[in-house]
């Protein structure tokens, strides 16, 4: 009988302690459920552009092909200028985070350069802006802050 009554006693002087360590870890779950939400939409965020990025990228090295080599139907001007349209229409095709379309400024996200080979070395030189014209890149970025364009920061939990 004695045995119970120091229990009891014991019990009830640290009754308050439980509630106060459930509070730091429901504070602490809490932040690594928004850390954890705020990774997943980062990959996703990753992975939807680079689709877009890809796609963009093909599209507009299909429309630059036709500027190319001595039976070219365009001049590179205007395969260059057609490459960038289908570049933005195509990235805009994709998400991008919480936005329906992913965004291109066709003359900072779109470039375009020369590619050689050197058989000496084995390797292959890329020189962006040279001519003629047999590469592309297309960037599709999300770190534009202030932009109302869709190129802004994600919004995230724990902040951009």
């Amino acid at each position: 009988m004695r045995f119970f009554q120091s229990t009891q006693r014991r019990a009830r002087r640290g009754g308050g302690a439980v509630f106060v360590i459930s509070a730091f870890l429901l504070i602490a779950l809490l932040g690594i459920t928004g850390l954890v939400f705020d990774v997943g939409q980062i990959k996703v965020l990753r992975t939807q552009l680079q689709a877009g990025a890809d796609a963009s990228t093909l599209a507009a090295a299909r429309e630059l092909v036709s500027g190319l080599g001595p039976g070219a139907s365009r001049t590179q001007a205007e395969a260059e200028a057609a490459a960038k349209a289908v570049a933005v229409q195509y990235a805009a095709f994709h998400r991008s985070g919480d936005l329906s379309s992913a965004y291109v400024e066709p003359d900072r996200d779109v470039n375009f350069g020369k590619a050689t080979y050197d058989k000496a070395t084995n390797t292959w030189s890329l020189e962006w802006g040279g001519t003629p014209v047999n590469m592309i890149r297309v960037n599709l970025l999300r770190n534009q802050a202030g932009s109302a364009n869709g190129d802004g920061p994600l919004p995230l939990v724990f902040g951009t």
